[in-house]
């Protein structure tokens, strides 16, 4: 039993309700959920009675309550002492080195969103159509962007006024600037590694007439992201993980970490990487390209698919971004759909990586799910107005601007209780 649990039950006790506990404590309702579940298990008995949105405690909860209230009391008291002792010591300690001989290291700035993943400089050319096998087609211009799924998923964050930070690895080369520019100038803490003599990721990204693309990628092997060079202080000072899986083994220890500190992990995966079934398992908002659930549960139908994936990895919710069809999800107990906003398309590159910034922009402020689905898929609408992977990230305004009035596709599904139907 930790001290955590213990004060994030006094709060929902007090608050008797889990959104307001979930506010006051700054976390997200599925951790504090994920944690009270766990708590009575431990206990191996109920502490509340839910009664629509507001909670009240049962017998055992009101007798734990007390034993809770008094324990953290404790706590607080033994902190100020332990704070009070090192106080008196400070002037005599300041100079003193760590006791391996350096002074201790800076700890990292608390931030919204810590991303680990993927960068790629993208180079975009616009064609009439996509080449036949065997033709040429020719091109009148090619420009360059910073993108990648991870990295873009922060930049956006950080531009609709969050604070974020990115790990990750690039050559040294001139796309290394690149990126290094492009961080500080939306003002990412980049925790960038650099790898001498290699190239970092490229992109050649082919976009027809209709905005559809085709990517043909590169990536030198010595840019994987190794755990060992994860540092836990990036991960556990914020308050959500975003991943996209390429670097399993050290997505995996990051995911690990965050789930330590009650931290969600939302990934972006599109590809059944090696190692990704334990990755799976620590993961708590599962947004996936398409196909994906598919191809990993051998499953036609998509609906059973997510099902399927939710009930063997323990996900809070799974996902599959659908292109112009929208985005299917399934929290559990209920299959949610909601269509896709019409706009004029120049380019979908990195539409999926916008919709996963505005899911976790909807996520940190406790939006319903709903209306989350609805911010990301807006905001990635508005990104495939422009050229690039970020070439059209939006103002919060103008997302929401275009959930009010903006016009939707067709919709691709018809689910149960929901308003949106085929």
């Amino acid at each position: 039993m930790e001290l955590k649990q213990l004060a994030s039950f006094t709060a929902v006790a007090e608050q008797r309700s889990f959104p307001g506990a979930a506010r006051l404590l700054h976390l997200t309702q599925p951790v504090l959920a994920r944690r009270m579940r766990e708590l009575e298990e431990t206990l191996g008995v109920r502490l509340f009675v839910h009664e629509g949105d507001s909670v009240r405690l049962t017998h055992a909860g009101q007798v734990f309550l007390k034993e809770a209230q008094a324990l953290l009391a404790q706590a607080e008291r033994a902190t100020a002492l332990t704070r009070h002792a090192a106080e008196e010591h400070t002037a005599e300690q300041k100079d003193a080195p760590a006791s391996n001989g350096f002074p201790a290291a800076d700890e990292p700035a608390m931030v919204d969103l810590v991303g680990v993943g993927l960068n790629a400089t993208d180079t975009v050319i616009p064609l009439p159509h996509h080449p036949a096998p065997g033709s040429k087609v020719e091109y009148h211009a090619a420009s360059v962007h910073p993108g990648g799924q991870t990295a873009t998923t922060v930049v956006a964050c950080q531009h609709w006024g969050m604070r974020t930070r990115y790990v990750g690895k690039l050559g040294d080369d001139s796309a290394a600037a690149l990126h290094r520019e492009a961080f500080a100038r939306a003002g990412v803490d980049a925790q960038l590694i650099t790898v001498e003599g290699a190239a970092s990721p490229q992109s050649i990204i082919l976009v027809d007439g209709e905005g559809e693309r085709s990517v043909l990628c590169q990536r030198d092997e010595r840019l994987t992201l190794q755990p060992d060079e994860l540092d836990r202080a990036w991960i556990q000072r914020a308050r959500a993980l975003h991943i996209d899986g390429f670097d399993t083994a050290a997505a995996a220890l990051a995911a690990g970490w965050a789930r330590e500190a009650g931290i969600p992990v939302i990934a972006d995966l599109d590809e059944l990487y090696p190692g990704v079934d334990e990755l799976l398992t620590k993961i708590d908002y599962l947004i996936v390209s398409r196909d994906f659930p598919c191809r990993l549960m051998q499953e036609n139908d998509l609906e059973t698919a997510l099902r399927g994936m939710q009930r063997r990895y323990g996900n809070t919710l799974t996902a599959a971004t659908l292109g112009h069809d929208g985005v299917l999800a399934w929290d559990g107990r209920q299959m949610h759909y909601v269509p896709a906003f019409h706009v004029p398309v120049a380019d979908t590159t990195g539409a999926g990586d916008i919709f996963h910034a505005g899911f976790i922009y909807g996520l940190l402020q406790a939006w319903p799910l709903e209306r989350t689905l609805e911010f990301a898929c807006a905001a990635a609408a508005l990104n495939c107005m422009a050229a690039g992977a970020r070439g059209g990230i939006q103002t919060v305004e103008a997302v929401e601007k275009l959930m009010a009035s903006g016009a939707r596709y067709h919709s691709a599904f018809c689910v149960a209780d929901e308003s949106w139907t085929r």
